[in-house]
């Protein structure tokens, strides 16, 4: 595991829906304009480009075997589900994957989030992706890379970042919603679908999503059901302050 040089981190692990990605988009928003520096980096989009590259590829295969279009997605999901670990590494192998600057980059190329990351198919299957412990091995390795190339605070979202990703970092979050809550907020899954996907992370071997019970691995849990994002925020930031106490007011 490659040491930390930077110690001025706040990880955040959370399920769908629970608002860690905007908490820490807004976060870092918030210490900017404290002059402070900060870096938000969101790992579920290192997994979202390694199935993102996965799922190109496959609707590529159903285009050479004349899968009629409408059926292409579908096919594609399917053969992306049943690859293996050396599938997925063979596709991070083939393409550049990195991150700068909390962004992604494919073969030397910006990511495009919401077009790319977020197109139709990705959402079901990164769960897949994020299944193999040496893709995970692979996005840990980056993430703490990254972290220490930034000079300053580094918030850090994901499933397993306080225990397992960052277990060094001085101010741990776990961020609980319920799943109704969960699908208000969601654009790609319905109730059943969080019920389900989190249910599945948590029987995780490796980088298993945590729940309140696991209270002891964190700083401290913190349900999001009757809060804005501004009101985590705010919260949150005064956690910041408690252990960080170069931060200003």
């Amino acid at each position: 595991m490659i040491e930390l040089r930077n110690n001025r981190i706040l990880a955040i692990d959370g399920g769908t829906g629970t608002g860690k990605s905007r908490l820490g988009s807004e976060l870092a928003q918030l210490l900017r304009t404290k002059g402070v520096p900060a870096l938000f980096i969101s790992t579920g989009y290192l997994y979202r480009a390694v199935a993102w590259v996965m799922l190109e590829s496959a609707q590529a295969q159903a285009a050479r075997r004349r899968v009629k279009i409408v059926d292409r997605l579908e096919w594609a999901i399917r053969e992306v589900r049943e690859s293996s670990e050396n599938d997925m590494m063979a596709a991070i192998a083939h393409h550049q994957i990195d991150m700068h600057g909390g962004q992604v980059w494919i073969d030397e190329t910006l990511v495009e989030v919401d077009t790319q990351l977020k197109s139709p198919g990705v959402g079901r299957v990164v769960p897949h992706a994020a299944s193999f412990p040496l893709v995970r091995a692979v996005v840990d390795a980056a993430t703490r890379r990254q972290v220490n190339e930034f000079d300053g605070f580094v918030l850090v979202e994901g499933r397993d970042i306080g225990y397992h990703v960052l277990p060094e970092a001085p101010l741990r979050l776990l961020l609980t919603v319920s799943p109704e809550i969960a699908a208000k907020r969601s654009i790609e899954h319905t109730v059943e679908q969080i019920i389900a996907r989190d249910r599945r992370d948590q029987a995780h071997q490796y980088g298993a999503l945590k729940t309140d019970k696991d209270a002891h691995l964190y700083t401290a849990v913190l349900p999001t059901d009757g809060h804005t994002p501004e009101s985590v925020r705010d919260l949150v930031y005064r956690q910041m302050r408690s252990v960080f106490a170069e931060l200003p007011a």
